[in-house]
């Protein structure tokens, strides 16, 4: 027997329309529906609107009934077109994107400690994909990584810190070639760092990150002190405001000069007052 190409909706569209605007029903003599697509998914929006808990139950109950079914055939439709469930899934994801972001944070927070020993057994049993999972994250999400890294940092500090104190004791050898290799890529970050160091240790109001260079090349090579070239072997930096009279560890509140002429000045005295060499 000829099937028609195309038949007559009896909905509330009444239009003629192809088979492919049909829904299969085996049940059918053409192996369609009598109501297109379109009036079908109209139909069961507006029931789903005026029972969204009816239709919620339905489905879930349904879905636990079936689940192996169902879940077969997403497999079965999934390797025939992936692009297509890639897209789906894209456009359903934008579509309920807040849903998503709070109904995930809520699930979350009730099964924190199960997702988390869940993660855990994963990395037992393959450490490798894991540590390739995490620098592949880290390349595609620089930034993420480092706020990351920041806020673990500040949440963990004391842990990370006796963790590091105690594998440095342990591995001398491998921590002196650590510290080696950093001071010859960053000959200045021990001394911005010990400065750092001394600056939290007295409490000051204003701590910054400062690059000697910047410093040193924002005040022509010269020592602000005795006025003459300062090069990168006897450069040092000082406070004008000092830190024994809680002057802000910051750009403006530093100055390039010798070694030599910072230690001759001695601590606590002003060197807007000293500059007498």
């Amino acid at each position: 027997m000829d099937v028609p190409a195309e038949k007559r909706c009896i909905g509330p569209c009444q239009t003629i329309k192809s088979l492919d605007e049909f829904y299969r029903d085996k049940s059918r003599k053409d192996g369609h529906r009598e109501r297109c697509k379109e009036c079908v998914n109209a139909d069961r929006d507006k029931y789903a609107k005026e029972n969204p808990g009816k239709k919620s139950a339905e489905c879930k109950k349904y879905y636990a009934k079936h689940r192996d079914r169902i879940n077969q055939q997403q497999r079965e439709e999934y390797a025939k077109d992936p692009e297509k469930f890639l897209v789906k899934n894209k456009k359903s994801y934008t579509k309920h994107r807040e849903k998503r972001l709070i109904y995930n944070a809520e699930y979350r927070e009730k099964n924190r400690e199960s997702i988390n020993q869940n993660q855990r057994n994963k990395i037992r049993e393959n450490p490798e994909a894991n540590r390739q999972h995490v620098r592949q994250w880290r390349i595609d999400f620089p930034e993420r990584a480092k706020e990351s890294d920041r806020n673990k940092y500040k949440k963990f500090r004391q842990k990370i810190i006796k963790r590091v104190g105690k594998w440095r004791r342990n591995n001398p050898e491998k921590t002196a070639i650590y510290h080696k290799r950093e001071h010859e890529k960053y000959p200045y970050r021990r001394m911005e760092s010990k400065q750092r160091r001394r600056a939290r240790e007295k409490d000051l109001p204003i701590i910054e990150k400062v690059n000697p260079l910047d410093i040193a090349e924002r005040d022509g090579w010269k020592c602000h002190i005795c006025h003459k070239p300062v090069t990168r072997g006897t450069m040092s930096l000082d406070h004008l405001i000092p830190v024994i009279a809680r002057g802000p560890h910051i750009a403006s509140n530093l100055a390039l000069c010798h070694r030599v002429c910072n230690s001759r000045m001695g601590p606590g005295r002003f060197p807007a007052q000293l500059r007498l060499f």
